[in-house]
Formats: structure tokens, C-alpha cells, sequence
């Protein structure tokens, strides 16, 4: 066998060999586990301490955890907790000489200095148990990589979904009872960001909507729109985005109709007055450079414009990096229905809506943002109802869109009149059909400048 060949054997070889990596021991720290059972037997007050923050299975030595869960039935029943006592309960457990005998337990304490709490040491032993568990995830993650029976896409979700579902049951975890002391506090902060100066909502455009829905939208708060195609919901939701980046937020959008530079010069035109299809497709040198220089206005507003992420779950891997590395807020998604969710074959696209109607509420509220999520009536809504003045649809009004209405926090319904009004203004009216918690059935009046795609509160005189 040549040279080449030996070396190509031998690489093969090792390709196939296990990473010594995991075949390294578990971490654990037996010694700080020995530490605070033995503290708790010099001073058991620090059992309260214990309590509040381990959990049996944090201890990695057997016997220890054993040891351990006597502490507790002793403490329990407000017992002594010392060597004899801890022996007999666990000779009731059938548990002494596997524990080591009351020789080990005697000696839990020798050499320990007398200390007045065991925090540091149960944070230690908290981690090597947090890193211990974070292994076995890995592993079983590994295996199911290796063993290529689902589609890689299912791995990457399972394996995001324990990984954050550990995060989220050891922050549970260490979530204690408040007093009513701290709740106050938590008012007296809330109330205080009630004023108008310190309101955590994010104000739109539009001053008649904000007063009708507590000052704009706020986190955690699903907002749905729809609207007919041709009736201007992506210009509605673009000028918000817009409007609320210069207010300082931060705005994720997500487009599966247009391209980002469509979207850009949507935002353009208000500023050049010139309209969308001539900065598009001709413009003369001087207006060229007029738009060139408005640019500038908008470049350093933090809108993240995504164009390529459809399905919800990716959505939602998407977010929770841009809210790690931007400080996102704010959420706009034009429009829901070209996004996908993960359902079962048999299920329908009525089903298949309302789930991706949910994930947008559940990314809402695991991010603590506020989401825009734009749909179209055709889809959702079925049809218009019959002898009603109104002509816009009712964003409660078909069995399918029943589900994806429970999502949702408010429920807006846009209209813009077709062909009415003169150079390019054309009267429009925003239902809020739905709110969660208050009162709905408003009617927010709005004109729609087609030219630059913009829209404005009509001016009342008197």
C-alpha cells in the first residue's frame, strides 16, 4: 500500500473513532457536595438555604444525594438533622451501607470549618448539574443526527427546543414567591411608565389609533391587520416601521411580497415626493441626486429587513437573534399568509393559518415585543357580510379565522376606497374590530396619499 493510500486509510480510520472528548467523566464537584452536607450538619439553619435552592438530583454522587433527601424528611417533620438521625432514615430506606454507614456520615463534618452560608457552594453545584444536563442533551441531539431518521430541519428545531427548554425550566426554577413589598414595586414602576413621557408602547402615526389602543402597541401585544390586496396595508405597515425606528425602536421586517430595496424606496418616497414607480423605473440627474442624498435620512434607522425567512419556526430562530445582537422591538410580518408552519400532514390551511397566527403571539411574548402581523381577507376572513353598510370585511368572520383571531390582541381591518378622491388621495377607514381586554367597534378616518404611499389623519376644521 503506498504512501498516499496509508494515509488515506488511516484518515478514514479516525474518522470513524470516538472523541475522546466524550469519554471524559461527567462534571461534578464531590467535594463541594460533601461541604454542604456536612455545614448542615454543623449548623442546620443552613437547611433553609439548601431547600430554596437544590433539588436531589443536583448532586452528583450517590450517596450524597441520598444523604440528602434524609436532610429533607428530617427537616420536613422539624427533626435534628445530625449523623444518627440522617442513619436511621436512611435504614429505613434500606439506603445506609450503599450511603457509606454512620462512619461516612460522621465524618461529613471533620475538617469543615464552621461557615454562616451555603450559597456559593450550592451555585457550584447547581452548574456542574446544569452542564452535566446540557451533556446529555448534546448526546442525545448527536444521536439522532447520526442516526439521519428525520428530516435535518426536525433535528435543528428538537434540538433548539430542549436546549431553550432547559434555559426556561432552571429560570423557573429559580423564581421565588414575592412579597406584596416587592409587587408594590413592581406597580409603582409600572404606573410610573404609564406616564406619557416613560410609555413603553410604541406610538404609531396615527393619533386618533393610539389614544383608542393604549397609547400604540405594546410588548408582548400581537397586532393582526388585514386588508384586500390594492388597499395599502404593506405602505400602512412601512410607514409605522418608519415612524417608530425615528422614535428610537428597533424593527424586524419580514417580507415574503417584496424585495428590500422595494421596501426602501417605499420609505424614500415620502421624503423626495417623488412617487414609488418613478424612483423606481426613470429619474432625471437632478432628482437622482435629491434621492441619493435622502438616503442618508434612512440609513441609520434600525430597520432589519429579512426577505428570505418563511417558515414560523425559523421566524422565530431569526428573532431571538436579532433581539441578542440588535435590541429588536417591534416585529412587522407582510404578510401572514406567505409564511408556513410545521403541521401535521392531514391538517389543513385553515389550521396551518392559525398556527402560524400563534406562533407570531407566542414569539410576542417570549421576546417580550410587539408584533404586526398583515393577512389577507380572501384567506382568513371568507367573506363579506351580506345587507351591511360596511364594505370591509370583519376581522371575526369565518370559522378559519375564529382560530387565528384568538391570537391576536387587536384586530384591525383597513379599507381604502378605490378610484375616489383627486391626485392620489383617497379616503380610507381603519376598523378596530377586536381588543383584547377593552372595548372595540372604533373607526380610525385616514386619508391615503397613493403617490407616496403614505397615509394621514384628515384635518377637521372647528
Amino acid at each position: 500500500m503506498g504512501r498516499e493510500q496509508t494515509a488515506l486509510f488511516h484518515g478514514t480510520s479516525k474518522m470513524n473513532e470516538r472523541d475522546p472528548i466524550l469519554e471524559r467523566p461527567l462534571p461534578s464537584s464531590p467535594d463541594t457536595e460533601r461541604a454542604i452536607l456536612g455545614a448542615i450538619i454543623l449548623d442546620n439553619s443552613l437547611m433553609d438555604q439548601a431547600v430554596q435552592n437544590l433539588k436531589p438530583e443536583d448532586f452528583y454522587v450517590p450517596s450524597h444525594r441520598r444523604i440528602f433527601i434524609a436532610m429533607k424528611a428530617l427537616y420536613e417533620v422539624s427533626m435534628e438533622i445530625n449523623a444518627i438521625l440522617i442513619a436511621e432514615e436512611l435504614r429505613r430506606d434500606n439506603s445506609l451501607e450503599s450511603s457509606g454507614g454512620v462512619l461516612f456520615l460522621t465524618n461529613l463534618t471533620y475538617g469543615l470549618p464552621h461557615v454562616s452560608s451555603i450559597l456559593q457552594f450550592a451555585k457550584v453545584v447547581r452548574g456542574k448539574c446544569l452542564l452535566r444536563q446540557l451533556v446529555k442533551v448534546a448526546s442525545k441531539i448527536t444521536t439522532e443526527a447520526l442516526e439521519e431518521e428525520e428530516d435535518p430541519e426536525t433535528v435543528l428545531e428538537h434540538a433548539e427546543q430542549v436546549i431553550f427548554g432547559l434555559r426556561d425550566h432552571r429560570d423557573a426554577e429559580g423564581r421565588s414567591a414575592l412579597s406584596f413589598k416587592e409587587v408594590a414595586g413592581k406597580a409603582r414602576a409600572h404606573l410610573g411608565g404609564l406616564n406619557a413621557e416613560h410609555n413603553s408602547a410604541i406610538a404609531t402615526p396615527w393619533e386618533r389609533l393610539n389614544n383608542a389602543c393604549r397609547g400604540g402597541l405594546n410588548p408582548t401585544e400581537l397586532w393582526g391587520m388585514i386588508s384586500p390586496q390594492k388597499h395599502g396595508k404593506s405602505a400602512w405597515a412601512k410607514q409605522l416601521s418608519v415612524f417608530a425606528a425615528r422614535n428610537g425602536h428597533r424593527v424586524l421586517y419580514f417580507s415574503r411580497e417584496m424585495s428590500d430595496l422595494k421596501i426602501f424606496y417605499r420609505a424614500l418616497a415620502p421624503l423626495t415626493d417623488i412617487p414609488v414607480s418613478q424612483i423606481r423605473f426613470g429619474l432625471d440627474e437632478r432628482r437622482i441626486r435629491e434621492s441619493i442624498d435622502a438616503t442618508q435620512d434612512l440609513e441609520d434607522l434600525g430597520i432589519f429587513i429579512d426577505t428570505y425567512t418563511s417558515d414560523i419556526v425559523d421566524v422565530r430562530v431569526r428573532t431571538r437573534e436579532m433581539v441578542r445582537t440588535e435590541n429588536i422591538n417591534l416585529i412587522v410580518a407582510d404578510y401572514t399568509n406567505q409564511f408556513s408552519a410545521r403541521v401535521r400532514k392531514s391538517a389543513n390551511r385553515s389550521e396551518e393559518v392559525a398556527t402560524i397566527w400563534r406562533g407570531w403571539k407566542n414569539i410576542s411574548q417570549e421576546f417580550n415585543i410587539a408584533t404586526l402581523a398583515l393577512g389577507h381577507p380572501t384567506e382568513i376572513l371568507g367573506h363579506v357580510r351580506k345587507n351591511d353598510e360596511r364594505q370591509a370585511p370583519y376581522f371575526h368572520q369565518s370559522a378559519e379565522s375564529r382560530e387565528a383571531a384568538k391570537a391576536v390582541d387587536v384586530g384591525l381591518v383597513l379599507w381604502t376606497e378605490m378610484g375616489n378622491g383627486q391626485a392620489g388621495a383617497r379616503p380610507a377607514k381603519l376598523y378596530i374590530d377586536y381588543q383584547r381586554d377593552e372595548d372595540a367597534g372604533g373607526v380610525v378616518d385616514l386619508i391615503f396619499n397613493g403617490r407616496i404611499m403614505e397615509f394621514h389623519e384628515p384635518r377637521f376644521e372647528g
